[in-house]
């Protein structure tokens, strides 16, 4: 396989299981042009020699609407926040083919991510772009299961480097003007004793069950965290007595719904 120039023409010479192929390009320029125009060449010649099926095009806005927000809404807890990440994506990748779409065109985008503002004129988290990042690299990994891709174009592109770590605490000071404000509702102060001794968040505390509190070994079982894996909390004496006296109550399922008893005798 190869390209030559010949009074002022470029030509290719391509031998296909013992056949021969001469071809002028007629609209070549420059060497790199010829070779592209011989790389076409030699693809329409394989997939005829072959019989090699053309892929179909499907555009990237109804590849997502028609397999990944149904496949989203089906296995996946963050099925809103890709909903919202979808629309955004589309404003981009919309109607473009998905078979188009290469890791240059979205390496840009990460970029324009992160230097954009976000709806309240604030500098958008790198941890945020990692995030739509990772329902993009979904996308396309769904692609190239339904073998409308030759491999996933996210995978060489790196994420940013972003520290999602949170060490924001109440101050004594900030804790008891919090208690002096919640005084007279009790419910609502177990709720946030609860929170700040355990570090669990609103959903777990809501979901809890007495099934779910081990006093014995001092931990409470939540059974689906946000990362989708259980866990054991640790509880301190606060908690402690509190459950105690709750547990002691006959009248106390501690079963916690919304916006029905939580955490009240």
């Amino acid at each position: 396989m190869s390209v030559y120039k010949r009074r002022g023409s470029w030509f290719c010479d391509i031998t296909i299981d013992g056949r021969r192929v001469q071809r002028v390009l007629k609209k070549a320029r420059t060497r790199a042009q010829a070779i592209k125009a011989e790389s076409v060449i030699q693809n329409k010649l394989f997939e005829n020699k072959y019989k090699v099926e053309k892929r179909p095009e499907v555009r990237f806005d109804k590849f997502v609407k028609d397999h990944f927000l149904p496949y989203s809404e089906l296995h996946k807890r963050t099925y809103p926040d890709d909903v919202l990440v979808c629309n955004m994506l589309f404003e981009t990748f919309g109607r473009m083919n998905i078979s188009e779409i290469n890791p240059p065109m979205i390496e840009k985008f990460k970029q324009k991510r992160l230097e954009g503002e976000t709806t309240y004129k604030r500098k958008r988290n790198p941890a945020t772009v990692n995030r739509e990042l990772c329902v993009l690299s979904k996308i396309f990994s769904l692609a190239f299961d339904a073998e409308l891709i030759d491999s996933n174009p996210c995978r060489q592109v790196r994420k940013f480097r972003a520290d999602t770590r949170r060490t924001r605490y109440l101050t004594f000071d900030e804790e008891a003007r919090l208690f002096e404000k919640l005084e007279g509702q009790e419910w609502v102060k177990r709720i946030v004793t609860m929170a700040i001794n355990t570090g669990m968040r609103q959903g777990e505390i809501f979901s809890l069950t007495w099934f779910d509190v081990d006093l014995s070994r001092g931990l409470l079982h939540v059974r689906v965290s946000k990362n989708g894996k259980d866990r054991f909390v640790p509880i301190n004496q606060t908690i402690r007595t509190i459950l105690e006296r709750l547990h002691a109550s006959a009248s106390m399922s501690f079963q916690v719904r919304r916006p029905k008893v939580v955490l009240s005798t």
